[in-house]
């Protein structure tokens, strides 16, 4: 399995969100890469997945018939 970059992680979970795929949950590997728990940056993989989860879910309400209702429904 290859590493994965902050930026690669942010992307994938912004999709998985916009999809209404996967959950907020950061999993451990996604499509063949492997997730650390933390970057070297010090970032954490959970939160560079929620956040990018979370935008990605936002979005798609936003842009879906009821799209405040959905959001309320997630946000928390």
């Amino acid at each position: 399995m290859v590493p994965i970059t902050p930026h690669q992680l942010y992307e994938f979970a912004y999709q998985a969100g916009l999809r209404g795929q996967e959950s907020m949950t950061c999993p451990k590997s996604y499509r063949g890469y492997v997730i650390p728990e933390m970057f070297k940056d010090g970032a954490m993989a959970f939160g560079v997945w929620r956040k990018g989860y979370l935008e990605g879910l936002q979005e798609l309400c936003t842009d879906t018939v009821g799209g405040e209702e959905c959001w309320r429904d997630w946000d928390g």
